[in-house]
């Protein structure tokens, strides 16, 4: 009989114990290695080691690789791997950046799930300006729209503050002098303990469950004197309405609304040649999913092993061939991940007795 060497990773093949299914093949490992470990206690006579008790053997199959299939991580992470195979749908969480075009509009790469989209202007050094581009308020969620049509008449120690009524409002709240001085839910407030000939100026903000709405343009009036009749009814002028729409189009910041084609519309604050982040979630169907479920783990496997030992004196190369009867996946493993190296996939076994109690048998074919 001669000697050999050993120049070789094992290729492998699991079965799985439970299906009796091959379910992985591995002909791509680095480094496969078996180790076979036990214990040994002695009963001393006079100090002296006097007879062995010999424990039971237990095995560990290490398994390194920088290639590797998909399957083997779902075998790994104990996931089912018929579900792994027909399941072809994943839920990917994505980032994209955009300059900014004339039209500020965003065609994203992928569908964006609903409500999960969030949109940021980038400073020069690509973080955040810290100001989040909101959407566009509509239907139930959104807050009153600015109030118009304000109109005043004053008496000399009270006045009468009308407006229109806004969609959606629940209620109003009246300022002087940009003081709040009361609050209803009609469109109308009387306004007292004013003082004669004296200027003051109303502006009236709509209210609901969602929050404020813009202030509304501002109204200037003056009291008449003592004992004088009401004075004429005073609407606020067109460069105070002009003035109030600009304030409240802009006070909200940049705004975007989702277009029919997919598309996202920014509104007319947003900075055309500049760089706008997009984060959202989106759904693919050409994915697969792993999933390592803290509960889940590896079935049981018997894996046939193949490798090469070359004969010292021919240097003739024969078949070696390895049946480990019962394996498991152990629950950890190492998944590596580097920017100079390869990434690396480290799995260890546990070898355990068949139900004749066997760890291992190697057969050394000699043709």
């Amino acid at each position: 009989m001669g000697t050999y060497a050993m120049k070789d990773a094992a290729d492998m093949v699991f079965i799985n114990k439970k299906t009796g299914n091959p379910d992985v093949f591995i002909d791509y490992a680095n480094v496969t290695s078996t180790e076979f470990t036990t214990s040994t206690v002695y009963a001393t006579k006079k100090g002296a080691n006097a007879v062995a008790f010999d424990g039971a053997r237990s095995g560990k199959l290490k398994i390194d690789t920088e290639l590797f299939s998909l399957k083997l991580l779902a075998l790994v992470a104990g996931q089912d791997l018929d579900e792994f195979e027909t399941n072809r749908e994943g839920r990917l969480f994505e980032r994209e950046v955009f300059k900014l075009t004339k039209d500020r509009q965003i065609r994203l790469s992928s569908m964006a799930e609903s409500g999960s989209l969030t949109i940021y202007k980038l400073r020069e050094d690509g973080e955040h300006d810290g100001r989040e581009v909101t959407a566009e308020a509509t239907g139930a969620g959104a807050v009153p729209t600015i109030v118009s049509d304000v109109a005043v008449t004053a008496e000399d120690d009270s006045a009468t503050i009308t407006w229109g009524a806004v969609n959606g409002a629940t209620g109003y709240i009246i300022y002087r002098d940009g003081t709040r001085v009361g609050q209803v839910a009609t469109t109308t407030f009387n306004d007292s303990d004013l003082k004669a000939e004296k200027q003051y100026s109303y502006t009236v903000q709509a209210i609901n469950i969602n929050g404020s709405g813009a202030m509304s343009a501002r109204v200037v009036v003056t009291t008449p004197a003592v004992g004088s009749e009401a004075g004429a009814t005073v609407k606020a002028t067109q460069e105070a309405i002009e003035q109030a729409e600009k304030t409240a189009h802009f006070g909200s910041g940049v705004t975007y609304k989702v277009l029919d084609n997919g598309l996202l519309q920014l509104s007319d604050e947003a900075m055309v040649g500049a760089k706008y982040v997009v984060y959202y979630m989106t759904r693919v169907n050409n994915a697969r999913t792993i999933t390592v479920d803290a509960n889940k783990f590896a079935d049981y496997y018997e894996i046939y092993a193949n490798s090469k030992i070359r004969e010292s004196s021919t240097g003739v190369d024969h078949i070696a061939r390895i049946h480990y009867g019962k394996v498991k996946p152990e629950g950890s493993f190492t998944f590596n991940q580097s920017a100079k190296e390869p990434t690396s996939l480290s799995i260890t076994c546990d070898v355990l007795p068949d139900e004749n109690n066997k760890l291992a048998v190697f057969t050394f074919i000699e043709d």
